[in-house]
């Protein structure tokens, strides 16, 4: 059974199937363009692996106090290797922008400070960017 006639009997009309048939045919390029960032970065992080000689006791368990964590500092290098950095701060419990910008901020002469302002900060800025999706979505 051919792909048209499996969509057909799945309700799809062959002018709608046609439509998408077109719009991949115009996105083809682009798409093409994605996969080949996309098999770049790969390679990128596969070879960071290598040269950090990531192996099986990377991903054992541990006690969780992060005492000579082998696993979560190799990681950590891999990340430094991929993103051309001196090092990498990788954590589990940075879960959110706020998060990594009350880290970031905390750090600087605003000391406790800081995380008042990464709060105030990241309401703002999601006040925003909602704004604009919700101006974006209402224009369709």
């Amino acid at each position: 059974m051919e792909l048209q006639a499996i969509y057909q009997t799945l309700g799809v009309s062959p002018a709608v199937f046609a439509y998408g048939e077109a719009a991949l045919d115009r996105l083809r390029n682009r798409f093409a363009d994605i996969d080949r960032t996309a098999e770049y970065n790969q390679a990128k992080v596969l070879c960071a692996m290598q040269e950090n000689r990531v192996n099986a006791t990377h991903f054992a368990a541990t006690t969780g106090y992060g005492y000579d964590d082998e696993g979560r500092d190799n990681l950590e290098r891999v990340y430094a290797a991929v993103f051309h950095t001196e090092a990498a701060l990788v954590r589990p419990q940075i879960t959110c922008g706020t998060h990594a910008l009350a880290l970031a901020l905390s750090g600087t002469a605003l000391g406790l400070k800081g995380i008042w302002w990464a709060l105030t900060l990241s309401s703002v800025i999601k006040g925003i960017l909602f704004t604009i999706a919700f101006r974006h979505a209402s224009a369709d």
